[in-house]
């Protein structure tokens, strides 16, 4: 058995051999983490805001920009307590590729939480409303095929009017959704307003929004132009490969975690194999090597585009490496010792 050969291997190991198969899964293990080996530095860095003020009184956003307010705008409360609010964007595109999805106007606190959102995703529209059967994000969007499709100027208008939300593109009705309570009753009236990214950057669009406008009740504002909008000059930007050390896409978070704690098992059979010490002081001092070297790992990977760093598989690597640990000792139990021979038992020897 493969299995045995390899425990009786282990059995035998001195602690050279045990160096140079830690070595080995260490090679391994970095190759694996870091593949294709592009190194990008995508940690958080200061850089100049990107927003360009345009003659008439539109913006351009071009690279990292921040154009937000400092608190929630006027007219939230107002939009709830009358459940009535139009949002309407006069904008152009400026790559039909653009992903994240691109933030073009938001109303949230964050990546997680929001009210609504009109973004693109490559050549579509999508549009985010916390509403009856959406999570706090806004999730699932409302989406319109194919409105990037081509680079011209675009009218958007997002209505909520009670229970129907509906999108218009160009003054034609493309999206509309009939809801069993009022669209606006979920809001959150402390959200922030942010054009052309994220609140807190990281989902940035490019394009130029000519004009951006919210009416609630006949009353129309300005969003361009919002009396708590701040704009400045530099300020630090936490890209998106940064961000994801904090996000686990729960769709395929058992059989990444199941990975992360089966491959760093032989991990944590190695190092018990320096010491062959029991006991819960060696099983910690196992698992924390294997929660810092895993949170090593995901650091660099921030760093590595292609990569999809999250801390959240530390704790998994200190389980495996603990895993390893424990099972390492009854294995070699189990296929590393040979049964002593019945003739060398003196109990079963007969007497002449």
């Amino acid at each position: 058995m493969v299995l045995a050969k390899a425990a009786n291997w282990l059995s035998k190991a001195g602690p050279a051999e045990v160096r140079q198969a830690l070595t080995l899964w260490l090679l391994v293990a970095t190759g694996f983490m870091l593949f294709p080996f592009r190194f990008d530095y995508q940690g958080p860095k200061k850089v100049e805001n990107g927003l360009q003020r345009l003659e008439g009184g539109g913006v351009r956003f071009d690279g990292p920009s921040v154009l937000r307010t400092k608190t929630a705008p006027v007219w939230v409360e107002s939009a709830v307590a009358s459940g009535q609010l139009d949002i309407d964007l006069r904008i152009r595109s400026k790559d039909q590729n653009q992903r994240g999805p691109a933030r073009i106007v938001t109303l949230s606190d964050g990546p997680f939480h929001r009210n609504f959102m009109v973004s693109q995703k490559g050549k579509d529209l999508l549009v985010r409303a916390r509403r009856e059967g959406a999570d706090d994000n806004g999730a699932p969007p409302l989406k319109v095929d194919g409105v990037f499709e081509t680079p011209e100027d675009l009218r958007i208008e997002v209505q909520f009017r009670d229970r129907v939300i509906e999108i218009f593109v160009n003054g034609e009705p493309r999206y509309r959704e009939v809801l069993k309570r009022s669209s606006l009753d979920l809001w959150d009236t402390s959200y922030r307003l942010g054009i052309g990214d994220e609140v807190d950057g990281a989902r940035g669009w490019d394009g130029v929004v000519s004009s951006a406008t919210a009416t609630v009740k006949g009353a129309t504002y300005d969003l361009l132009t919002a009396p708590n909008m701040e704009e400045p000059e530099t300020f630090w930007h936490i890209p998106q490969q940064t961000r994801r050390l904090f996000q686990i896409d729960p769709s395929y978070a058992i059989p990444v975690e199941a990975f992360h704690t089966l491959f760093f098992m032989p991990f944590g059979a190695l190092l018990w194999l320096r010491t062959r010490r029991k006991g819960a002081a060696t099983l910690l001092k196992i698992g924390l090597a294997g929660l810092v070297l895993g949170a090593l790992f995901q650091l660099i990977k921030v760093s590595f585009p292609g990569r999809h760093p999250s801390l959240f598989h530390a704790p998994f690597n200190m389980i495996g490496s603990i895993v390893g640990a424990l099972i390492c000792p009854r294995i070699l139990g189990l296929f590393a010792n040979d049964p002593p021979s019945p003739s060398a038992d003196p109990a079963t020897e007969s007497t002449p």
